[in-house]
């Protein structure tokens, strides 16, 4: 048996963090800036690296299918709609339900050029 009583060993396998199939300006950006964004606002973009962590973290695929997480000011997470119209939403990051999103920008690219 692996493990003990408090979880598995540390030879259990890794946990896979994966995202639903990001539209390709979105895929675009983030390639772009595969470290992630640090903005004047104090907005981080997640790059590459953390996109998959971070909305594990946030429970996103559970609470907001049809939406990824791609950023953050600290109280707010930023979202992008995967609806064809790929609409950037914020909301409080203890509050990511869909009722509670208010409408940002247009796309990513707007959103990112608009915070300077």
């Amino acid at each position: 048996m692996d493990g003990d009583a408090h979880g598995p060993s540390a030879s259990s396998a890794p946990v896979t963090l994966s995202l639903p199939s990001l539209p390709k300006s979105v895929l675009e950006l983030l390639v772009a800036n595969i470290e992630g964004l640090h903005l004047a606002t104090g907005v981080h973009v997640y790059g590459l690296g953390v996109i998959a962590e971070k909305n594990a973290l946030h429970g996103i695929a559970g609470q907001c299918p049809g939406y990824v997480l791609v950023g953050d000011n600290g109280t707010h997470g930023f979202l992008v709609s995967l609806s064809d119209d790929l609409s950037v939403y914020s909301s409080e990051l203890g509050a990511l339900v869909p009722p509670f999103f208010q409408f940002v920008a247009s796309s990513l690219r707007e959103w990112v050029d608009s915070q300077g």
